[in-house]
């Protein structure tokens, strides 16, 4: 089977979609107050690749300080071509970034209402004032409220900004569905704006190829098999990669979220799999 080349630019949405995958450094960090050595955020992990927002879905965003200082932040709603937008935000009305303040080991949540009859959706973007040392963990959890049935949710941790290449594994036997949603954070970098899909099967055959044109800070999400309908029933994996990353430490990159459906409504996330040393570039 050989899929057909097309060319994405800003793909129509047909299911909203996400997942998440966190390269952060955990390393050897300094102890904190009372003396414990914690984990350290890395300062990249600052990407909600998605969120959605009306039509039964809500998203909640969760907060929390990891240390034993007042962290500042701000958070950011984006649309999918990068501009800021309105979320209607539970106790706050609509809001396209919410500063807040964290003290220390405290949390925040924030959740978006879901009152629109279509889907809002877009990305969302962390900006620490303390951006190399602060210990804010965040994390996505995403909810569909169906009438009549249970209310199902999945969640996903914020990410790095620093990828350019992820391997997203995918099972569209029995009727599930998987799907993606990416994101070019690289603002000013168009070396993120080419992205090469290769499709590859059980045995690692390539099955075909794809370009995904995705300018600096767009977004875009798709369901693999309404996109590719050669990829219904099948097994396999598709690699997602720049075509043309720039030479030593990135300056930016891109970031992506999926997740598979069940025909019978329940979800779940997906992760890709990320190459350390392809993700950081020295490979």
């Amino acid at each position: 089977m050989n899929l057909r080349l097309r060319r994405l630019v800003g793909a129509v949405v047909l299911v909203p979609l996400w997942l998440s995958y966190s390269i952060s450094e955990t390393g050897n960090t300094p102890p904190d107050r009372d003396g414990r050595h914690i984990r350290g955020v890395f300062s990249s992990d600052e990407v909600g690749a998605h969120f959605a927002d009306g039509d039964y879905w809500t998203t909640e965003f969760v907060f929390i300080n990891m240390g034993g200082n007042r962290e500042k932040a701000e958070l950011q709603f984006l649309d999918s071509q990068g501009r800021g937008q309105e979320v209607e935000i539970k106790g706050m009305g609509r809001r396209s970034a919410i500063s807040f303040t964290l003290s220390p080991y405290g949390s925040l949540r924030l959740e978006t209402l879901g009152r629109g009859r279509g889907v809002t959706q877009g990305y969302a973007l962390l900006d620490a004032e303390d951006y190399f040392n602060h210990r804010i963990g965040s994390t996505a959890i995403f909810r569909r409220k169906l009438p009549g049935i249970p209310t199902y949710e999945a969640s996903a941790p914020f990410s790095s900004r620093f990828e350019y290449k992820a391997y997203f594994p995918f099972d569209h036997r029995n009727g599930f569905i998987s799907g993606v949603a990416l994101v070019n954070v690289s603002s000013s970098y168009d070396y993120f704006e080419r992205l090469l899909l290769e499709f590859h099967d059980e045995d690692g055959t390539l099955m075909g190829t794809s370009i995904l044109t995705l300018p600096a800070g767009h977004h875009t999400s798709f369901s693999l098999t309404a996109q590719f309908p050669e990829l219904a029933d099948r097994v396999g994996m598709m690699v997602i990669s720049a075509q043309a990353p720039p030479d030593g430490f990135l300056l930016g990159g891109f970031q992506i979220l999926g997740f598979r459906f069940n025909p019978e409504g329940p979800f779940t996330t997906i992760s890709p799999m990320l190459s350390i040393d392809e993700s950081l570039g020295l490979g």
